[in-house]
């Protein structure tokens, strides 16, 4: 920003050479800016006061001047400087209007690209915010896929081992069902001995 301030100031300076009036002496280098490197501007009502549209049109200039000068400094930019004093770059009309266009259009252009860094900003933290929250959702629907896999794999575990339990029992009764046939059978053959020996 100062870069090229700075090279309008010189710009300016070179086209000032040969608009200065002709009963003025050109100055020396370096006399031309203040000690803080303010442009030196000699208001238009010094020049015309003889005349009241001059005056006015002066008036409205000095105006215009520091509605720009808050602009510069509200960049952190040295105002430029509206003094009388002798030995002073005499700026016309039209380089002034060119310098306050250009700084005019200066600043405009960096508030817009502010305000488009600012969308921008807002834009990514909105996206990173989106982001953070699919990431979040998406932990949390992996955290209970995996509950629910371990939900299934203690089922099929229950199942497995019911399953176990009942072919134990199942065998246990048909142990128990042929050790009863056995039994009875035995009984039956001690009968029928009994019996027979009875009769003998």
């Amino acid at each position: 920003m100062a870069l090229i301030l700075h090279t309008l100031w010189r710009q300016a300076a070179a086209r000032f050479s040969c608009n200065t009036a002709p009963a003025r002496p050109t100055p020396p280098p370096g006399r031309g800016r203040g000690r803080d490197n303010k442009l030196q501007h000699t208001p238009p009502d010094a020049r015309s006061a003889s005349s009241p549209s001059s005056s006015s049109n002066g008036q409205q200039e000095k105006a215009e001047w520091e509605n720009l000068n808050k602009l510069l400094m509200r960049h952190g930019l040295k105002p430029v400087s509206l003094a009388t004093p002798q030995n002073v770059i005499v700026l016309d009309s039209q380089s002034c209007l060119g310098i306050r266009l250009a700084l005019k259009t200066l600043m405009e252009n960096t508030d817009r690209q502010q305000k488009v860094m600012q969308g921008l900003m807002e834009t990514n933290r909105s996206l990173r915010d989106e982001i953070q929250q699919q990431s979040g959702r998406a932990s949390r629907q992996e955290q209970r896929a995996n509950d629910l896999e371990n939900v299934v794999k203690n089922i099929k575990s229950k199942i497995c081992q019911l399953e176990d339990e009942t072919i134990a029992k199942v065998c246990q009764q048909q142990n128990q069902v042929r050790e009863l046939k056995k039994d009875q059978q035995a009984s039956q053959v001690i009968q029928i001995v009994l019996s027979e020996d009875s009769n003998f």
